[in-house]
């Protein structure tokens, strides 16, 4: 008999058993079966895929890298941009310093163009210390920290992130390859990655030649040797001046040799004159090695002056009211001394100055300070130095125009007469004439007391020559009316002898001579008859134009003028382009150095630095001895 409802019971309980059976077969295929990890899957989304692939490099307007530098044990950030105009580029993280950064920017920003992520090498945050893509934040990261990597970042012009990436360690055994982290993943790439375009050498982003001179065109240094003592007596900062020498030298580009043009040595404080000893000459290996110096000068790293220091070096009342100010040129080794005679200010350097003029005018003025002692050259990890900290000296560089290079021309008078102008004439034939072999000075045009004096002289044949060449020229020979003073002018005559001789009259007071010059006798005699056509015409060349009229005289008088006044406004225009081309060369070049303290390396420095040992070489055994002086003390305001 069958009992309503337990069938029922029997057949739902089978089903459960069929599904129980079922998912226990599902689960033992899927543990069975090869799994894929969440690494896998979302490697297969990035790996040969662009890491920024929305990424425009033209819209990149700044750049910012930041990394631990190991040598110096602290972290190291360069930025670079362009301002909001899209105009000039600068160096936030160098105070502004213009950058040079065209090239520079454009490798860089075009280094993360396509750049693809060849591997993923990990996802576990444990792992960036191991690949060195820790972010080096200064915030959350110590001093001393390993697997710190070098953070880049992009931006647009509006602050936009277009590229943020951590550059961590080399892919061994493959030095093209990076491993690579964004600062807000934990996944870890690898990628190739030119790290050269993303230097950090400040000098890489600028133009580094300072002086911006050749030197070919140096024609005279002044060395002023002298050293500042500085010091701090009673709260107010200190400094004595010890002085060596002041000496001009002048390099002749002609023989490729230096001559001293003055020298003046300090001793017993007083200075003296000084000249080279006969056993004593110039170290021309010594200057020509400042010379060289001077045209490779190169910039290792800036910083901006105080803002009442101007242009020209001379410290505005404002700079000695700030004590801040005075400090930051005092710690540098500038120290600003007020005139006693006029009350101006001068700057003074710790290591002395000199000055380089130009063959165009311009002149640089560079005073040497104290080194740099902020922590080594801007470049020392990257030159290959390792440890070993590049020491640099402070300079400060300035311009002014040499006026003397420039004299006034020699402009010619104008003729106010005719009178003046055949004057003129004269004199400028009488200076063309070329030296002769013989001279006889003959009186001429004088009065009867004249004549008296001169007869029976021993003259005679000579001076009866000379007057028949003057009878035969006489029409050609303008009135002259005498000077009021009693120098001596020379007018030239023609002669109508044919030979090749020529008549120079010469004006003295208020006699009018004539001066025979004829080639040697025995020439002269042996002169053949058929070059007398020649030589007459030649002759007449050199004669003002015969038979003038009055108005062909005005006539000429004008263009004379006018071209006397063409020839000297070209020389005065000449002048004042030169004059103007070197100012706005030195302008140019002192809106260049307004701002700025300058670092060069010590080596260089080294190398322009002449002590009155290096600058004079015995021939012998003798050498001159340098001396010093030390003036008064110079105070200044008290320290904060």
């Amino acid at each position: 008999m069958n009992i309503p409802g337990v069938k029922i019971v029997n057949e739902s309980r089978k089903t459960g058993i069929f599904a129980a059976v079922a998912a226990l077969m599902a689960l033992a295929a899927w543990w069975t079966s090869p799994r894929v990890s969440f690494k896998e899957n979302f490697a297969e989304s990035v790996v040969n895929k662009e890491i920024f692939d929305k990424y425009d490099p033209s819209a990149a307007a700044s750049l910012k890298i930041v990394k631990y530098d190991d040598a110096l044990a602290k972290f190291k950030t360069f930025e670079v941009s362009r301002s909001r105009d899209g105009g000039a580029w600068t160096i936030p993280s160098h105070d502004g310093y213009p950058a040079d950064a065209s090239k520079q920017m454009s490798e860089a920003a075009n280094l993360f163009l396509g750049m693809i992520a060849i591997g993923l090498q990990s996802t576990n945050r444990e792992d960036q210390k191991l690949y060195g893509v820790v972010e080096p934040d200064q915030e959350r990261i110590e001093i001393g920290a390993e697997g710190v990597g070098t953070l880049v970042r992009l931006q647009d012009a509006r602050g936009d992130t277009l590229v943020n990436l951590v550059i961590g360690k080399e892919v061994k055994d493959d030095p093209k390859l990076r491993f690579v982290r964004k600062p807000n993943e934990d996944a870890i790439y690898v990628a190739a990655v030119d790290t050269s375009v993303l230097s950090t050498d400040f000098k890489r982003w600028i133009e580094d030649d300072l002086l911006k001179l050749s030197s070919t065109d140096i024609d005279t240094i002044n060395f002023r040797d002298y050293s500042v003592l500085q010091g701090v007596e009673q709260g107010r900062l200190t400094a004595s001046l010890a002085y060596s020498f002041d000496a001009d030298v002048k390099f002749n580009l002609s023989d490729g040799k230096w001559s001293l043009l003055d020298m003046i040595v300090y001793q017993d404080n007083q200075p003296n004159a000084r000249t080279l000893g006969e056993n004593e000459q110039l170290n021309e290996t010594k200057l020509n090695e400042v010379k060289n110096t001077l045209d490779s000068l190169r910039i290792n790293n800036v910083k901006r002056k105080p803002a009442g220091l101007a242009a020209n070096l001379k410290a505005e009342k404002s700079l000695l009211d700030d004590n801040q100010s005075v400090i930051s040129l005092f710690n540098r080794g500038f120290v600003p001394q007020v005139s006693e005679k006029d009350g101006s200010t001068e700057i003074f350097a710790s290591s002395g100055e000199i000055t380089v003029s130009l063959k165009d005018g311009v002149q640089y003025l560079l005073r040497f300070g104290n080194k740099d002692t902020s922590g080594g050259s801007s470049d020392s990890s990257e030159s290959g130095k390792g440890n070993e900290m590049a020491l640099d000296r402070y300079l400060l560089v300035t311009c002014k125009l040499d006026e003397s290079r420039f004299p006034p021309p020699n402009l010619k008078a104008l003729p106010e007469t005719i009178e003046d102008m055949l004057r003129m004439e004269a004199f400028e034939r009488a200076a063309a004439t070329p030296p002769t072999t013989s001279s006889d000075v003959i009186e001429i045009g004088s009065d009867s007391n004249d004549n008296q004096e001169d007869d029976g002289s021993s003259n005679d044949a000579p001076e009866s020559a000379a007057e028949t060449n003057l009878e035969t020229s006489d029409s050609s020979l303008p009135t002259l009316e005498t000077p009021a003073d009693t120098s001596e002018k020379v007018i030239e005559g023609g002669s109508g002898d044919g030979d090749g001789g020529r008549e120079q009259a010469r004006v003295s007071g208020r006699r009018t001579y004539l001066v025979s010059t004829q080639p040697p006798e025995s020439e002269s005699s042996e002169a053949p008859s058929e070059q007398q056509p020649e030589a007459a015409s030649e002759q007449s060349q050199d004669q003002p134009p015969a038979q003038e009229s009055e108005e062909e005289l005005k006539e000429r008088l004008e263009a004379t003028r006018e071209k006397i006044t063409r020839d000297n406004q070209r020389a005065i225009d000449d002048r004042n382009e030169k004059i103007s081309s070197a100012r706005r060369k030195v302008d140019e070049l002192n809106a260049r150095f307004a701002e700025w303290y300058y670092l060069i390396s010590e080596s260089e420095y080294k190398k322009l630095r002449v002590t009155l040992d290096d600058l004079i070489q015995p021939k012998g055994a003798a050498s001159a001895n340098s001396s010093r002086l030390t003036p008064p003390d110079v105070s200044f305001p008290d320290q904060p």
